[in-house]
């Protein structure tokens, strides 16, 4: 078992932790609690009257959840333990037994509702009951004291009436000051006449007498508890305020704590963000994208970083990302179907996941070229305290520089269309299609894409111009042909691995072309 506060503080350092081993951990407190150890923890919290009775059958032994994972890597100290807390839940309970008892908050019916009533004046009639039971053995031991020489001058009545004012309040004192003038008259009609009791003034001077006294006692009595409900309403608003201003400074700590980081990494000044996208400028045409992968990871500081490639209005397909984890959307994503994302990005907005819906980057932006989308740039790994607005343009400031650089590679790829294309063909020239083997593959080595070379076995300049149309149906718009130095036709299936490239070579065979894996240095 493992308490709320404790869970909370788990979570915490996990949240808060730069990089974990595992994906998942198991919480608990490490301290087995049966079902009897349990039961005799609420008895001992709920006070007498209840028994425990053990009819434990079945297993010698229990299964018990582990932390040993989240143990060896975090603090698992526990704080509120079982054996301190069930029996405080008990006595709450038992303290607050209505509260947990009418559970029911429908509409009562007529029977109820009259219980209710007949309930609420019972409870408000029982203390005036009270005080009239109460004035019977006062009322005795008055008449008793009357005459003796012990106790002649012991007003019984008196104390009846302040004992009320002390325990009840002015209302029962204000009743038991009339019971106990009624007693005081019709006791001094047994030696005079009632006319005599009326003109004596001694009679209205004890009658204020005990008014006074149970009317002064019961309003300090009163006000006592006036005062007390007032406290412990401020008690509990001063506690409320405690909790808000502590959690506020929590709060402007951890900020604190991220400012002064920011200040001594000075990861995310315009002048580091700048110096960090301009490294794109050293590598080759073909590699930029590539590498933007890696530049993204650097920025966000996440090692979870995706970058895909808008081929139409309806699919993206993955060009680089620097983890499995940035893969897990797979090679080829129908994104308008991700409409939570969809939906920011087309707003032209920087989409955060504040929800945590799984199936969903954490982070995301997209590059527009035209009001066209170009590219989405997907973040994974992120700790929750960085899914802010400030990281959001972060982002959206990286993906301008990138996009920069992005655009200046294509334009200078379609400068050289001729030069890189044998004429009239989609076909690359050998040198053009050496260069592009070369970044795919220093790519896969970094582990920034995956990629496969086939090559296509019975194609040479005799057969060249029948054979690369039928071998091109079988390619995605992403895919490359391209020949070789001894003029041998060659493919780049991009974002494929050994396994898949099996699909594109069993189906060049339904074609009648012969093919094989090859290595990047083969190419």
């Amino acid at each position: 078992m493992l308490h709320a506060q404790d869970a909370v503080e788990y979570i915490y350092q996990v949240l808060m932790a730069e990089k974990t081993t595992y994906r998942v951990y198991n919480l608990s407190s490490v301290h087995p609690v049966n079902e009897v150890e349990i039961a005799n923890l609420i008895a001992q919290g709920m006070g007498h009257g209840i028994t425990v009775e053990e009819r434990t059958v079945g297993e010698p032994h229990r299964v018990v959840l582990s932390n040993q994972r989240f143990s060896e890597e975090f603090s698992a100290r526990v704080f509120q333990d079982a054996e301190k807390n069930i029996p405080r839940v008990a006595t709450h309970i038992r303290r607050n037994i209505k509260t947990f008892y009418y559970t029911d908050t429908g509409e009562k019916s007529l029977k109820e509702q009259l219980k209710e009533r007949i309930k609420r004046i019972v409870k408000a009639v029982l203390p005036y009951f009270e005080t009239m039971i109460l004035f019977i053995p006062f009322f005795m031991l008055n008449n008793r004291a009357t005459g003796s020489e012990y106790f002649a001058n012991l007003d019984f009545y008196l104390l009846y009436v302040l004992l009320l004012a002390i325990i009840h309040g002015q209302q029962q004192a204000l009743f038991a000051a009339l019971l106990a003038t009624a007693g005081y008259l019709f006791r001094q009609q047994y030696n005079r006449s009632s006319f005599d009791v009326i003109l004596d003034y001694n009679t209205y001077v004890w009658i204020a007498q005990l008014f006074i006294v149970g009317l002064v006692v019961g309003h300090l009595k009163d006000r006592l508890l006036v005062v007390r409900d007032e406290d412990l309403h401020e008690m509990n608003y001063l506690s409320d305020q405690i909790n808000d201003i502590t959690e506020i400074n929590t709060t402007n700590v951890h900020i604190k704590n991220i400012m002064e980081e920011q200040i001594v990494n000075q990861n995310d000044s315009f002048g580091k963000v700048y110096e960090i996208t301009s490294s794109l400028d050293k590598y080759a045409p073909e590699e930029v994208l590539f590498y933007a992968a890696d530049v993204l990871k650097q920025l966000v500081r996440s090692d979870d970083v995706a970058i895909y490639s808008v081929a139409n209005r309806s699919y993206a397909r993955l060009f680089a990302a620097t983890s499995q984890l940035a893969r897990s959307l797979g090679n080829s994503i129908e994104y308008p179907k991700l409409t939570e994302m969809y939906e920011e990005l087309k707003a032209d907005r920087v989409f955060i996941n504040r929800e945590m819906k799984e199936g969903l980057p954490l982070m995301a932006d997209a590059i527009s070229s035209e009001d066209e989308m170009q590219l989405i740039i997907m973040i994974w790994g992120i700790p929750w305290d960085r899914m802010n607005l400030s990281q959001a343009n972060m982002i959206r400031v990286a993906g301008y520089l990138i996009q920069n650089a992005v655009l200046r590679s294509n334009r200078y790829m379609d400068a050289l269309v001729n030069e890189r294309y044998i004429s009239g063909t989609n076909v690359l020239e050998p040198e053009a299609f050496t260069t592009l083997i070369r970044a795919f593959f220093n790519a896969k080595h970094r582990d920034l894409t995956e990629c496969c070379a086939v090559e296509v076995k019975g194609v040479d300049d005799t057969n060249f111009s029948e054979a690369w149309p039928v071998v091109g149906k079988t390619l995605r718009a992403t895919d490359y042909m391209g020949r070789r130095e001894d003029g041998r036709l060659c493919l780049l299936l991009c974002n494929t691995n050994e396994k898949n490239a099996e699909f594109v070579m069993n189906r060049l065979k339904e074609l009648g072309y012969d093919s094989e894996l090859r290595g990047d240095a083969e190419v």
